[in-house]
């Protein structure tokens, strides 16, 4: 018995001897930057105990004494041991393999679960921060433009600034016979590209087809485009970036327009006579010639340098005012028209990190000066990210995202819109643009502002009223006096919190956030209608709010192992989403002008005003 008794408790201490010995060890895996380095294999020398880290490179191995060796191997970097110490946690930095550019590609589909592309069983293809921004874009649809295979982008006009059409992308492999574009993801989130930063982007997963539909259901019949925020700064501990980037953009091919013949439906200039009861100032234009104003096409007389009255010539307060002028072409008139467009994006991040927890800021400003005139961009984005190990079992993560961006100006470019509507088809070739711009904000004695298109020739006009405009204006008072304002603020982002049970097995539960609301003033002046008889422009005002809201409440669950040595891997993920949505707007516009020049309110519609509402929840 008391044999028994001695081998009973030395079997006791040998078994506490080798528990207190053999332990779990976790850490993470980065670079020599301090980024995570993604399902490294981390094994024990000489062993078959190892496991595969996580997305984020992080990792833990079970049954591991002090002393022991750990053999930690990723695509593209050298191998690496380390000797296990008294610590329970460990952080291993590899260095990248000389002359190798491969890296494990990770590829991130829905609800944020990522895996090795290799392991993968639909088509995918992934874009680095690196890669997208290159150049510098103003969006993420022309950031990624070129960087796809299978993509096709359309553009729209820098001149448009994002204003009602937007870029967009489609992929090649969707299952809509229409024009369908993909869906934007951002950290799980599905949100409008408008919105989406390239510089807090890390990377880019794009889905096509029937896997992306199967992923993210109907909303995604046109592909999917999933991306992934930073998270951290480029390396361990606090870090701060900045950037500064400014892009001009200049009108570059425009069509060949004819510069021999002059405005106007007449073939010969027209002598002026004063007569009685003109305006006095007349009188010193009295024997010279011009050409027709009031048609706007350019079937006028041959321009040979000859002497003519220019349209500026007929009104008083300038340099120009009742003086004579040479007849020449301007071969660059619709060019000069334009603004150069400027491009300003400055952004600021601060990051810190560290064992346990991470955490991202960044403030983007851009403005763009438009290439129409009176047009303009602002963009004011804040983006933060955070998570933090609450414990070894769980850990809380928020992603946010503000983005409020206002937009000036109208961008029509329909039949006969007073920019290029005008130049290709309904101008005159010797307008000198340049003197147009001068001009500006001049107006006649009467009020109204001055025009290149007069409704009444001078030789039958009795007075300024008689020359006010036709078809057409200054263009540049024209969009100066288009106070058209556009405006969004979009919050999204999402709230997490994770609990690991082991290495295999974890659950996690978000709260998505995605609100939009848009406001929209569209002030069309009463000068505008008082200064031209038939261009058809009436004074308006319109008003327009809307507001979206959707809330998304997911569950997910993850288990994860190997067998036989890592050659089989065993993966299985379960979950559910509730989806909860709200719209509102609320729409008023007059009609038929304002009762009360220059009084912009929807009370003072001429006629009976349009005024919507919808509600969808």
């Amino acid at each position: 018995m008391r044999k028994f008794a001695s081998l009973f408790v030395t079997a006791i201490l040998c078994s506490m001897l080798v528990f207190a010995q053999s332990r779990s060890v976790s850490g993470t895996v980065t670079d020599a930057g301090g980024k995570a380095i993604p399902f490294a294999s981390i094994t024990v020398k000489g062993t078959k105990n190892g496991v595969t880290a996580d997305a984020d490179g992080k990792f833990t191995i079970k049954s591991v004494a002090s002393g022991t060796v750990l053999v930690i191997t990723s695509v593209g970097f050298d191998d690496r041991e380390i000797t296990v110490g008294t610590s329970d946690n460990v952080s291993v930095s590899l260095t990248p393999t000389s002359g190798s550019n491969l890296t494990e590609v990770v590829v991130t589909s829905a609800f944020g679960i990522k895996k090795a592309q290799r392991t993968t069983p639909y088509s995918s293809q992934v874009i680095k921060s690196e890669q997208l921004n290159i150049i510098p874009q103003t969006n993420i649809v022309d950031a990624l433009a070129g960087k796809i295979a299978g993509v096709q982008s359309r553009s729209q006009s820098n001149v448009k600034l994002g204003a009602g059409d937007q870029d967009f992308l489609r992929i090649r492999g969707g299952l809509s016979l229409g024009d369908v574009g993909p869906i934007f993801i951002v950290d799980g989130t599905i949100v409008n590209a408008f919105e989406i930063n390239p510089d807090d982007v890390e990377d880019v997963s794009v889905l096509k087809g029937a896997n992306a539909t199967a992923l993210f259901g109907e909303r995604a019949k046109g592909g999917a485009i999933v991306i992934t925020t930073k998270k951290r700064g480029p390396k361990q501990g606090i870090g701060v970036e900045f950037t500064q980037s400014v892009m001009a953009d200049q009108v570059y091919i425009l069509p060949e327009y004819q510069n021999l013949y002059s405005g106007g439906g007449s073939s010969s200039l027209t002598q002026y006579h004063y007569a009685a009861g003109q305006p006095a100032e007349w009188k010193a234009l009295d024997g010279k010639y011009f050409p027709d104003y009031t048609d706007d096409a350019s079937w006028g007389p041959r321009m040979a340098g000859q002497e003519y009255i220019p349209w500026y010539a007929w009104f008083p307060g300038t340099k120009y005012s009742f003086k004579t002028a040479p007849l020449v072409g301007q071969p660059d008139n619709a060019r000069d028209f334009w603004n150069t467009g400027v491009t300003s994006t400055t952004n600021a991040a601060f990051s810190k990190s560290g064992p346990g927890y991470s955490t991202r800021m960044s403030y983007t400003n851009q403005y763009i000066k438009g290439l129409l005139p009176s047009t303009n961009s602002k963009r004011n984005n804040i983006f933060f990210s955070g998570t933090a190990d609450l414990s070894e079992h769980f850990t809380v993560g928020v992603n946010a995202t503000y983005s409020t961006t206002t937009v000036r100006g109208e961008f029509v470019d329909g039949y006969a819109n007073q920019s290029a509507g005008s130049f290709n088809q309904w101008f005159h070739r010797h307008n000198d643009m340049n003197i147009m711009r001068e001009l500006a904000g001049m107006k006649s004695p009467t009020g109204n502002l001055m025009s290149w298109n007069f409704y009444t020739n001078p030789d039958g006009a009795t007075g300024y009223d008689d020359i006010n405009g036709n078809y057409w204006y200054n263009y540049y008072d024209y969009f100066a006096n288009k106070n058209f304002l556009n405006g969004r603020d979009r919050l999204f982002g999402d709230f997490s919190i994770r609990y690991k049970l082991n290495n295999h097995f974890n659950v996690k539960a978000t709260i998505r956030k995605n609100q939009l609301t848009t406001y929209t003033e569209n002030i069309t002046t009463s000068l505008l209608q008082q200064s031209a008889l038939q261009s058809g422009v009436l004074a308006e005002y319109v008003t327009q709010n809307t507001f979206s809201n959707e809330y998304n409440y997911e569950g997910l669950a993850t288990y994860s192992n190997s067998y036989f040595d890592n050659k089989l891997a065993f993966n299985i993920t379960g979950g559910g989403n509730v989806l909860r949505t709200l719209y509102k707007d609320n729409t008023a516009s007059t009609e038929n002008g304002l009762n009360i020049p220059d009084l912009y309110s929807i009370s003072n519609s001429a006629a009976q005003p349009t005024v919507g509402n919808t509600r969808q929840a």
